[in-house]
């Protein structure tokens, strides 16, 4: 839908900036002059630069749709967590806009039991518009234990260096909300209450040395 209205769009423009010259043109082969020049022009002036704000601007969009692009962006999150095809059963569970990353992060909760965090990646287009693509995909909680743990406290997370560049993340028990320490440092906490258990997911922003979690 909104591609076939940038096309539409971008035809509205092209017709704003030819309609001053076909004007132009049929005055002077009928050898009119307009009533009054200065607003005559004017008007001219100003379809013209609409027109070809909005042809440029539709014409960027389309180009820059990713239609052909390897990545599966989407105008809407849910339907880039069903793109990344890793999750069934799934829902937005919470996002985290950090400071520490240009991308927020996502909770997906799949399977109803479990807890994945993923990177939202956002294509901002020309018009304001915005697309979305998901990536990641590190589990937090595992109600199968698939991966061999429920919740393990002492894993620090980061996943592939591309895929979280800038932080670290894990997740504990409330009963640690106070005694995380990554390299001495406190990171920063946010609350997490699923399938009527309290859960602390916890997020820091990568330094050069390696990453070691204590709880003090």
């Amino acid at each position: 839908m909104i591609f076939f209205s940038m096309i539409l769009l971008f035809i509205f423009g092209v017709g704003l900036i030819l309609s001053p010259i076909i004007v132009i043109r049929r005055l002077r082969r009928v050898k009119m002059k307009p009533r009054s020049p200065k607003r005559f022009f004017i008007v001219i002036f100003f379809s013209f630069i609409i027109g070809a704000i909005i042809s440029i601007g539709s014409l960027y969009w389309l180009v820059d749709c990713y239609i052909l692009d390897d990545a599966p962006y989407s105008f809407k999150v849910e339907n880039a967590i069903e793109h990344y095809g890793y999750f069934d059963n799934y829902k937005l569970f919470d996002r985290i806009d950090t400071e520490f990353s240009l991308d927020p992060l996502i909770i997906v909760q799949h399977n109803e039991g479990d807890l994945s965090v993923c990177i939202l990646k956002t294509r901002k287009m020309l018009i304001g518009l915005k697309r979305y693509w998901v990536r990641g995909g590190i589990p937090l909680v595992d109600s199968k234990k698939r991966f061999g743990y429920l919740i393990d406290e002492n894993q620090i997370n980061g996943g592939a260096i591309l895929v979280f560049p800038d932080i670290w993340f894990g997740i504990v028990y409330p009963d640690k909300r106070n005694q995380i320490r990554i390299n001495g440092k406190i990171p920063i906490l946010h609350d997490i209450h699923f399938n009527g258990t309290d859960y602390i997911f916890w997020y820091i922003e990568k330094d050069n040395s390696e990453a070691r979690l204590s709880f003090e």
